[in-house]
């Protein structure tokens, strides 16, 4: 029996090897099975496909990750009675409840580390706090159990390994409550002793292997090394590993004297005939190569995970070595790479470089703007792949993504919607996480949570969403709407009554709560009239059948308070078992879907409670505990693995997935998504005192980037964001990315001279319509049929739209042109319609002030309340009295106001206002709301519409808002309007609201002088479709600049309408316009710049000296045209 280590650049070399083995030398028992020992589900279907392919059938194999396959065996070695003593399977669950059942009884006086943390009174509860402080230490213990094994028996035996940690003691008090409490005479760490002692007749058992072999695996912790080589003094043990080099490397300062038996696999008949029974072994030459070892770079960089474990193996000198390594074949560029890998070549300054083709294509670095994009270039590059390469096939492509979760909505729409059929890729997506795409799992959590719920509206839509919920409760989609215009007309906001609110130490005022807002709604339903009843006013929006949706909404809510009240308990770990199921019963549909779902969820939340049962905890817990769990479990629990299917395989960045493909992709390598970061505990005493053989996630990952290079066959193709796709600037790729691009700088060279990052890097466009990706010979060509109309009619050059000729107008769309230019410009010629985007999410948070509004809630309040007041036929007298009474109680008695005393002060700031400004335009003879038809016949242009005003010479509007600009526009133009209509001059007074009420009159303009004033807004609407003008809302040039302005005004018309750079910097040069080019030019140049507008930045990114001219422009000709302003006080 031997311990025999296999070392080849090539996996499936390796595969061949141990087929060999199998089939030449076959086992005594032929229903005897063979022992594997794999590290991902994905080598395992790999594996059976290469092995069943070399032996046309194969079958009764055990294959097991290597914790389960050591355990099992050395079970099995056991006796009975041995194994009652024993405690191998001790899962990283079990010692979490260990730790915390041992962090209870520890004395935290004597241990202010753990104490501070510990009593720390965080946003999490005590349990929530102590179960994750619990399940770091345990993972810590584990992760000591397979590298510090020692320090275990040190720390029952009362010693100290490191007398100086302030970190240590804790931890090995908490160990020796673990070992007397929990852990039996023997455990992993332990058994190595007990297994040497055990007679040999013990292996000749038939559940014992005779002979395992361990395939696909880049290290293991040196504890099952020992394990493995204490078995191997019985069974075979056949370890195939996949070395980069043909040199040794696990020790860059020495080389070690080994006996190798080595070959290179030219041919078929050379593997055959090696590896015959009778082959002799051939014994390397010593060679100078190794006492001028310098390295090879990637190998230094990225190999710290190879290089350990084979320096971890050299320890042992008993162990049989074969080499059975194989030229890299692989063409271009990525050959060079991977030779000189295997070679262990380092850079040498003074040795010529590779000289790379033109076309050379086997390693690419893809830059994209988005996700969105990098999956749509993959796309196209993969098509290009099948077009070019006939033999190709989807099976032979793997894709492996920083982030899976991420991605997966972005390939699911691009790889699952092709444009056509027959370009159907097909793909897989493995290594996702559940609960993170489960909408129906997301809203079971949310259920769990509501013991500390706030009931806020936007949880409950949340869970209304829900379909499965909805379903279960009678409420159908449609039905949604119509609740969200319920809870937004009866101001729910959160809570669940009164005593809810004291619960949450907030004043029981249960105003805007649930159980308000449905009395609301019953209510109006019983008398659907306006009509108060015990402080609540009725709301009559619920009318014939729809009562019956507002019935199954008040039992959803009945529902969720009753789970509140449930969840508020503590219970044992036993009856908690028991209310999943009730949980998810009462409030999911049952169909096939989610019992499948709810199978899951059991088969997690019993295990976390066995477990937990299995040692000495037997205390009462929350469902703080039980939340955290199924949450933590759900947002990093992968679904049974879909790898190697047949498609193109779409999959997570898993340690030792080092099967060959044709073309190897990496997806999303940007410098902040790769390699992932993680934060370790300052109390990790391994982190501290670091050995050869530790892993660390950035190592694992680094050795992951090195085998995903080797692995492939024709291409390599790396993908990342190298453009922000707001602004633009520059993005950088991941470092293990850069440092792949620098050796290859030093490595090669392209044929025409250029530097091997940038040649090989191809920039994506920000559009899938861009025309440069529908050049026959781009390299990133696209094959997106649907977007190529598109793109045959885009240039590079600015947008210009067609002159149209317009023959009719309405005064809308006029007045919109001059109060919002960009948005008139964007609706007219692309049909943009810019609305709020947050216009449909309804409110959670308390209602504080009224008056403290923001943006167009406070518009929309004020509109309303100025509504109120005008549609009444109140004596002016009383108007004042009706707002601070009646309307008050009645606003309150709705919800629309805050709390308690705040109310009347608050309304008094909020109305009072608005009251002053309905008196003010009452006493003027406002007719609020009135319109009158309008028609003006231009010389060009008709304009016909509605407009506000009434057939009389005295108009007057009010305003809930300042005197802006655009409102300036808008009743200057509507005045010229009116005087049109009507034939003679009027008198407009317009009441807007500031401080106070502001008075603002525009009278004296006959109907010869509104035509002329309207012919040069005409003129102004149709050039803002050619050229949208720019504003500065608050700027007032007839103030600051006029006297400036006027004697530059035909260079300002001859720039905006013939723009020459050469000529406008040359006339702003001159001595004689140097106090315009400073106080009018350069001051309002700054001055766009400063306008922070989104919409601007999607048609002027950049404001230029071009914009500005085209802004002088515009005020000199139709921002001149207002009137100036000559405000009055109102009186009241």
């Amino acid at each position: 029996m031997a311990f025999t280590i296999y070392h080849s650049n090539h996996l499936d070399d390796l595969q061949f090897m141990a087929s060999y083995i199998i089939k030449n030398n076959p086992l005594d028992d032929p229903l005897a099975p063979e022992y594997f020992i794999i590290h991902s589900a994905g080598m395992t279907n790999w594996l059976k496909s290469a092995l069943a392919t070399e032996h046309n059938i194969f079958a009764n194999t055990r294959l097991e990750f290597p914790i389960n396959q050591i355990v099992t065996i050395i079970e099995n070695l056991l006796s009975p009675e041995e194994r009652a003593q024993t405690n191998l399977r001790m899962s990283r669950l079990t010692l979490t409840w260990a730790v915390y059942d041992a962090l209870n009884q520890l004395d935290l006086s004597n241990l202010p580390e753990l104490a501070s943390y510990l009593n720390d009174k965080g946003a999490q509860s005590d349990d929530v706090r102590m179960m994750g402080l619990a399940e770091e230490i345990a993972g810590l213990f584990d992760k000591y159990l397979a590298y510090r094994p020692d320090w275990f028996a040190a720390w029952e035996n009362h010693q100290r390994i490191f007398p100086d940690s302030p970190y240590e003691s804790w931890q090995q008090q908490l160990w020796q409550i673990i070992r007397s409490q929990v852990i039996k005479k023997y455990y992993l760490a332990n058994i190595l002793s007990h297994l040497k002692t055990l007679p040999s007749e013990r292996y000749q058992a038939a559940t014992i292997p005779r002979r395992l072999f361990i395939i696909g695996i880049s290290t293991l912790p040196p504890l099952f090394i020992e394990l493995l080589h204490v078995l191997s003094e019985h069974i075979d043990v056949h370890l195939f590993f996949t070395n980069p080099s043909q040199f040794y490397w696990g020790d860059l300062t020495q080389y070690r004297q080994r006996t190798i038996a080595r070959i290179n696999f030219k041919t078929e008949d050379a593997r055959t005939d090696y590896l015959a029974p009778n082959a002799q072994a051939v014994q390397p030459d010593q060679e100078e190569h190794w006492l001028e070892f310098h390295g090879n770079p990637l190998l230094a960089n990225f190999g710290k995970i190879g290089r350990d474990f084979l320096h971890v193996l050299s320890q042992y000198d008993d162990l049989n070595e074969i080499e059975a390594f194989t030229e890299p074949t692989t063409p271009g560029l990525l050959g060079e790479v991977q030779r000189a890998v295997y070679h262990l070549a380092p850079i040498q300054a003074d040795a010529p470089k590779y000289c790379v083709a033109e076309d050379d294509g086997t390693i690419a670095f893809h830059a994209h703007y988005s996700e969105r994009r990098e999956v749509e270039g993959l796309y196209d590059q993969l098509l290009k792949a099948f077009n070019e390469d006939r033999t190709l096939a989807p099976k032979d492509i793997i894709v492996m993504v920083s982030d899976i979760d991420r991605y997966r909505p972005m390939i699911e729409a691009v790889f699952g919607s092709p444009f056509e059929p027959r370009a159907k890729i097909p793909f897989t997506i493995s290594d996702f996480t559940l609960g993170k795409h489960e909408p129906i799992l997301e809203a079971f959590l949310l259920l769990l949570s509501m013991s500390e719920s706030q009931f806020t509206v936007s949880e409950i839509l949340t869970l209304l969403d829900i379909p499965e919920i909805g379903e279960k409760f009678h409420i159908k989609i449609e039905d949604r709407a119509l609740i969200k215009r319920w809870i937004d007309a009866s101001n729910i906001r959160f809570a669940i009554d009164d005593q809810h609110l004291d619960d949450m130490h907030i004043r029981d005022d249960f105003t805007n709560t649930w159980l308000w807002g449905l009395k609301r709604l019953l209510l109006g339903y019983a008398v659907n009239d306006h009509y108060s009843l015990e402080g609540v006013r009725a709301l009559p929006y619920v009318q014939g059948g729809d009562a019956e949706v507002l019935g199954h909404l008040a039992d959803f809510i009945d529902a969720l308070i009753a789970l509140k009240k449930k969840l508020s308990q503590s219970y044992l770990l036993i009856e908690w078992r028991t209310l999943l199921p009730e949980i998810w019963n009462t409030f999911y549909v049952d169909n096939q879907a989610t019992q499948l779902r709810l199978q899951h969820l059991q088969t997690i939340w019993n295990t976390f409670i066995d477990e937990g049962l299995d040692t000495t905890f037997h205390d009462e817990v929350s469902i703080h505990l039980m939340h955290r769990h199924l949450n933590e479990h759900l947002s990093s629990f992968r679904p049974e693995s879909r790898f190697l299917t047949g498609s193109v395989n779409f999959c997570t960045f898993i340690p030792m997935r080092s099967i060959p493909f044709k073309i190897v992709c990496m997806l999303g390598m940007n410098q902040d998504s790769f390699p992932h970061r993680r934060q370790y505990p300052e109390y990790d005493l391994m982190q501290a005192h670091p050995a050869r053989g530790d892993r660390s996630v950035t190592n694992d990952e680094r050795y992951l980037f090195l085998e995903a290079i080797l692995s492939a066959r024709t291409q390599l193709y790396i993908s990342y964001i190298g453009r922000n796709i707001h602004n633009n600037s520059e993005m950088f790729p991941s470092l293990f990315v850069n440092e792949l691009q620098y050796y290859l700088d030093e490595l090669a060279v392209m044929s025409s001279g250029a530097s091997m990052s940038e040649a090989l890097t191809h920039r994506h466009p920000l559009s899938p319509f861009s025309p440069t990706l529908f050049k026959a010979d781009s390299p990133i060509r696209s094959f997106q049929k649907p977007w190529l109309p598109t793109s045959a009619v885009i240039n590079d050059e600015s947008f210009v739209p067609a002159p149209v000729e317009v023959t009719t107008l309405t005064p809308k769309q006029l007045i919109d042109t001059f109060k919002n230019p960009i948005k008139a410009y964007s609706l007219k010629h692309f049909g943009i319609h810019y609305q709020n985007d947050q216009e449909d999410e309804l409110p959670d948070d308390e209602l504080f002030s009224l008056a403290q509004y923001n943006g167009l809630e406070a518009y929309v309040a004020r509109v309303q309340l100025l509504e109120d007041l005008f549609y009444n036929d109140l004596p002016a007298d009383d108007l004042s009295d009706y707002a601070h009474h009646t309307l008050f109680h009645r606003y309150k008695a709705e919800g629309r106001l805050p709390k308690f005393a705040f109310a009347e002060i608050d309304w008094q700031d909020f109305a009072e206002p608005i009251v002053q400004l309905v008196l003010a335009g009452k006493a003027q003879g406002c007719q609020y709301g009135a319109q009158q038809q309008v028609q003006v016949a231009l010389e060009n242009c008709t304009i016909e519409g509605t407009i506000d005003g009434v057939p009389d010479v005295q108009q007057t509007t009010v305003f809930v808002g300042k005197w802006t600009l655009h409102r300036q526009f808008e009743a200057f133009i509507t005045h010229l309007l009116n005087v049109m209509a009507l034939g003679k001059p009027i008198h407009s007074h317009i009441f807007y609201l500031e401080e106070s009420v502001g008075h603002f009159e525009i009278s004296g303009i006959t109907p010869e002088m509104a035509r002329q004033h309207l012919e040069t807004f005409f003129e102004g609407y149709t050039l803002n479709q050619q050229t949208p003008f720019l504003l500065i809302p608050s700027k007032d040039y007839l103030k600051t600049g006029a006297k400036i302005i006027k004697p530059h005004q035909h260079f300002i018309d001859q720039m905006y309408h013939h723009y020459n750079e050469t000529v406008a910097h040359e006339y702003l040069s001159q001595f004689d316009n140097h106090e315009f080019n400073t106080k009018i030019v350069q001051r309002y140049w700054a001055s766009l710049e400063s306008v922070h507008d989104a919409m601007r930045a999607r048609f002027v990114p950049v404001v230029t000296l071009k914009e500005v001219m085209g802004y002088l422009y515009f005020v000199t000709h139709y921002q001149s045209l207002l009137p100036e302003k000559t405000r009055k006080k109102a009186k009241s």
